[in-house]
């Protein structure tokens, strides 16, 4: 069992803590929050939430943000990363950026620890906090304190025409970190181990930033992680999806095929099981985005399929559209349940998952038509957020949208029970005024 304060994060992030009793979430809208600013595109793409309540998105901008000042040109096609802290009532505290001139940094992860610090991750090409700058594309990791000081920033680096990118983080009880992501060339100094385009990576540092391991993982053709999480122990969970055999197990299909994976390692890397879901039929593709892990150690996903996966009915129609893919694994990688969620003619793509301490589920991301009873706002895309049980069975659906283009990238839940999502739109939400920009990042809360 978990004790209260022990970290248990994911892509998402999310932390035990206080002594309210959870309660079990209606799906009630209680407020949406946007930033963003005129003339330049901010959008959102991680979200937790620390010991005490307090809600932290991030993502990238290009412009200036929360009375923080851009570096580099304004409006243009590099960015930098934003990190902004709310309180649960959604207000907002504090905003930081961090970028590099002319060059592009872009944080598509954030958790905490139980020590209050907030760490980041991502991709850049320029030299941030003190780190020389990749000759292409590298990732980093960051971490903040309460106050939203930089505390220290690592970089792993690429050369010229090649990259790595980190799409996942998370913390254990000890305070390590783990970041996870893909790269098309030496991580490193470890070698591509796939005969195709692609390998994922995971990085592991100590709460200081000493990097402790790291490794990484591929087949005979690519392999591409997405969402990471760690459990209290150090156990690390990637899913994503592959083109070919992974750790053993047998790729479904053929090329072009794509297959959702799950892999589970222990501290050090070592691989503990692998599963993978896909069909033999030719052209179909499944694919896992966004994962956490609950107190017991069984592991959710969320993505997306264009075919009828695990007994579920594919809704979408053809090989162009997708349907929700939602899975429960228990901690020694049998398959619980799975489910999909789509309509027909449209798409609904999941990116994030969570679950809180009831066992409940949400997952989100965003559809284009309407979607299980609830009407669409007419724009191109509205985000959505699911329930389900423990058992997976459905509790409701909520759709958002502003006759525009709204999609959620994360979702959290903090212990009474109150859930968080994030994203961007291009138009005015609940009421909150748009900036005028490209997108307006936002925060959102159901009760």
């Amino acid at each position: 069992m978990f004790e209260l304060g022990t970290v248990l994060k994911a892509t998402t992030g999310r932390t035990i803590s206080g002594c309210i009793p959870p309660h079990d979430n209606l799906g009630i809208l209680d407020y949406a929050r946007l930033l963003g600013i005129g003339g330049a595109s901010t959008q959102s793409y991680g979200i937790a939430i620390d010991s005490t309540g307090n809600i932290y998105i991030a993502g990238i901008t290009n412009g200036n943000l929360g009375g923080q000042t851009f570096t580099g040109a304004t409006g243009g096609a590099n960015n930098n990363l934003f990190l902004s802290r709310y309180d649960s009532q959604g207000n907002r505290l504090w905003t930081r950026l961090l970028g590099a001139s002319a060059a592009d940094t872009e944080a598509l992860a954030v958790t905490t620890d139980s020590a209050g610090g907030i760490y980041l991750t991502g991709k850049t090409t320029g030299s941030i906090g003190g780190q020389a700058a990749p000759a292409g594309t590298g990732m980093f990791t960051a971490k903040y304190d309460l106050n939203g000081n930089l505390l220290w920033t690592r970089v792993i680096t690429s050369i010229v025409g090649y990259y790595a990118t980190s799409y996942g983080i998370g913390a254990d009880a000890l305070g390590n970190i783990y970041s996870g992501g893909f790269t098309n060339n030496t991580f490193d100094s470890h070698p591509l181990i796939t005969g195709g385009a692609a390998d994922s990576y995971v990085v592991k540092y100590d709460s200081n930033g000493n990097e402790l391991t790291s490794w990484v993982f591929g087949g005979p053709a690519n392999v591409y992680g997405f969402g990471f999480a760690a459990n209290s122990f150090g156990n690390i969970h990637a899913t994503g999806y592959t083109q070919g055999n992974l750790f053993g197990q047998t790729f479904i299909g053929s090329s072009p095929n794509k297959n959702f994976f799950l892999v589970k390692f222990d501290t050090n890397g070592n691989q503990l099981w692998t599963q993978l879901l896909g069909s033999v039929s030719a052209g179909t593709e499944a694919y896992g985005y966004g994962i956490t892990v609950d107190a017991f150690g069984n592991i959710y996903t969320a993505g997306n399929a264009n075919v009828s996966i695990g007994g579920q009915v594919y809704s979408g129609g053809g090989l162009t559209y997708y349907d929700l893919l939602v899975t429960k694994y228990d901690p020694n990688g049998n398959l619980l349940w799975v489910r999909m969620l789509g309509t027909p003619g449209g798409n609904v793509k999941g990116n994030s998952i969570t679950v809180d301490f009831l066992g409940n589920v949400y997952a989100t991301g965003f559809t284009s038509a309407s979607l299980d009873g609830q009407p669409f706002s007419g724009g191109t895309y509205d985000l959505f957020v699911v329930k389900y049980d423990a058992n997976g069975n459905k509790k409701w659906t909520k759709l958002l949208g502003a006759g525009a283009n709204t999609n959620a990238t994360g979702i959290s839940v903090d212990f009474p029970g109150n859930v968080y999502g994030t994203g961007y739109t291009s138009a005015s939400l609940l009421g909150q005024p748009y900036s005028g920009g490209t997108d307006d990042s936002f925060l959102i809360k159901y009760e």
